[in-house]
C-alpha cells in the first residue's frame, strides 16, 4: 500500500493507492483511520476497488459502521471522509 500526499487548500489529503482491497471490515477502517490521522492527514482518497463489495450492500452494515466510526473521529478532526472513485 502507497499513501500518495496532495495537499489543497491547506488541506493534507491521502490518496490510498494498491490493488488491494484495503477496508473490509469496520477495524480495517479505524485502523487506517487512526494511522492517517497519525500522520496528519485531514481527507482520506480510497478508491472503489479498495473497498469490499460488501460495503455497498447496505444489509451487511459495514458502510454504517465504518461511516459511524469516521464521524466520531470528526469531534478531534472534522474532515475525513471516504471517497470510492472509479477510473
Amino acid at each position: 500500500m502507497k499513501i500518495e500526499t496532495h495537499n489543497i487548500n491547506d488541506k493534507k489529503i491521502a490518496e490510498i493507492i494498491t490493488d488491494e482491497i484495503i477496508l473490509s471490515t469496520t477495524e480495517d477502517g479505524l485502523d487506517l483511520l487512526g494511522n492517517l490521522y497519525y500522520q496528519g492527514f485531514d481527507k482520506i482518497i480510497i478508491h472503489e476497488k479498495n473497498i469490499t463489495p460488501e460495503f455497498f450492500d447496505l444489509k451487511t452494515k459495514i458502510a454504517g459502521d465504518i461511516l459511524q466510526k469516521f464521524t466520531q473521529y470528526q469531534s478531534i478532526r472534522p474532515t475525513n471522509y471516504i471517497l470510492p472513485l472509479k477510473f
